[in-house]
């Protein structure tokens, strides 16, 4: 447990409170960049369902179209 010297002496000295990993984190490398780390690791997306939108997508954007609508009318 932390007394209360313990903290005095934290606060007078705030070279210890400014590394990067005093807090339990990591500090990244110099030169290493978020967009260099995940570079890699970020495939190229395609489409989920490549194609022509079948009846069932077609009758769900109606039926939305029209809930939507119904919603707005009875709201006022």
């Amino acid at each position: 447990m932390d007394t209360r010297d313990d903290v005095e002496n934290r606060r007078d000295d705030p070279s210890d409170s400014n590394r990067p990993d005093s807090a339990g984190g990591r500090s990244e490398p110099d030169g290493v960049t978020v967009e260099d780390a995940l570079e890699d690791e970020r495939p190229e997306l395609g489409p989920l369902e490549p194609g022509t939108p079948t009846a069932e997508n077609v009758l769900f954007v109606i039926l939305g179209a029209l809930a939507t609508v119904l919603l707005f009318v009875t709201a006022f």
